[in-house]
């Protein structure tokens, strides 16, 4: 029982200090510019949507 504790600490902690060096690395431009062009994606499929005449389908986050 405590191993697999152990275990899963040790993984969690790994996947947060890998998480956090992508954040670090990044610039905040460049996380703006990525979040704006998600935005647009989701806009255009919005817009396409309406044009189709769906006024109710949701337009989900975009995945990488």
């Amino acid at each position: 029982m405590k191993t697999n504790f152990f275990i899963a600490t040790i993984l969690l902690g790994i996947v947060i200090l890998l998480s956090s060096a992508v954040f670090i690395s990044q610039s905040p431009q460049e996380a703006f510019l990525e979040k704006s062009a998600e935005l647009v994606i989701r806009q255009i499929g919005d817009e396409v949507l309406r044009y189709a005449g769906d006024s109710t389908s949701r337009v989900l986050v975009v995945n990488k």
